[in-house]
């Protein structure tokens, strides 16, 4: 008897190769940033919303399928990219400290204070075993140059390699452990695209300095999708301005040097993530869908169109508002406090 109710308890608890998203939570963005040795004490709040993510066992995918309406089950290599556990959680705490470098980029730009930004590089997160770099490149790495060209963006260095053929040698200067050496070896067509690449998930290594200091306390967070909401609160505590008017504000969305918010997945959960903290307003990227995306599936909605979508379902009050730059954002949220006096 004893070893049935074992056993039982072994094939219920079981791992699988699933991973269930479900809707996270919506956490004070001033409670992880201290701006100028300040914490915000205006009215209201800007919250981060988050995705909960969990390793599937046959009991919490019988749960997810009867209660979960907005779970999400999926494969291992949707979440990971293939990559192993510790990889996976190095790659968003590398995504999280850009998403912060960015939000300061931008906030101190718009708010006139002065700041640079430094791109000096792509973290290698992982290599792919068929790579012709396999066996010269790890994750950590830190690719400087390629062809002796160095870049100013992620998006850069990516432009480069896809232009090239296919099959083509390039040479590659890493910087491990603070040792550079250069690795030669050839361009493979990537999966996906079939454009040349070197075989491997990669983010920027950026560094950013500040007239001002901010500084943030994010070891529990993951991923780059704060960097919308991170942009608003910094930009708000340097210029010491009340733009909230007492309301809980949410949103989502990548910041890029430029201002431009950029797409994040999961968002339907962040809506009723957002909706249980009684959220007011919400700001939801609203960039047009690609075509291959389009053609896989005629009916498939935008980050901006799926949450407004999701918020209509669950019947949330809540304003859902299209944003495609950070100043879209900040001029939405002026226009309520010009027309509150």
């Amino acid at each position: 008897m004893f070893f049935g109710v074992c056993v039982l308890t072994f094939v219920i608890l079981m791992p699988l190769p699933y991973y269930i998203e479900s809707p996270g939570t919506a956490e004070s963005v001033g409670d992880h940033l201290v701006v100028d040795h300040k914490k915000d004490n205006k009215n209201g709040d800007f919250l981060l919303t988050t995705v909960y993510v969990q390793k599937a066992s046959p009991m919490t995918l019988l749960y997810s399928n009867l209660f979960g309406k907005y779970d999400e089950i999926l494969s291992e290599n949707e979440v990971t990219g293939g990559s192993s556990n510790q990889e996976y959680d190095v790659l968003q705490r590398y995504y999280m400290a850009d998403s912060i470098n960015q939000a300061k980029f931008v906030a101190f730009k718009a708010a006139h204070k002065k700041v640079s930004l430094e791109f000096q590089g792509v973290y290698v997160m992982s290599v792919l075993e068929k790579s012709n770099f396999y066996r010269d490149l790890k994750p950590g790495d830190v690719i400087t140059s390629i062809d002796n060209k160095k870049f100013a963006s992620e998006k850069g260095f990516i432009s480069y390699v896809s232009s090239q053929k296919n099959g083509q040698k390039v040479r590659v200067k890493v910087k491990r452990k603070g040792v550079s050496k250069i690795v030669v070896g050839k361009l493979m067509p990537l999966d996906k695209t079939k454009k040349s690449g070197l075989g491997i998930t990669l983010i920027n290594k950026t560094n950013v300095e500040t007239e001002i200091p901010v500084k943030a306390n994010v070891a529990s967070l993951g991923g780059p999708s704060g960097g919308l909401m991170f942009t608003l609160q910094i930009y708000t505590q340097l210029m010491d301005v009340d733009i909230r008017h007492g309301q809980k504000i949410a949103g989502t969305g990548t910041m890029s040097s430029n201002g431009e918010v950029g797409d994040i997945g999961g968002i339907d959960k962040k809506i009723v993530a957002a909706d249980k903290e009684n959220v007011s307003i919400f700001f939801a990227p609203n960039n047009e869908l690609l075509s291959a995306e389009l053609k896989s599936d005629p009916n498939a909605l935008n980050n901006y169109q799926l949450a407004k979508k999701t918020a209509k379902q669950i019947g949330s009050n809540m304003k859902v508002i299209p944003v495609k730059k950070f100043s879209d954002a900040l001029n939405y949220l002026e226009n309520i406090k010009n027309s509150s006096h």
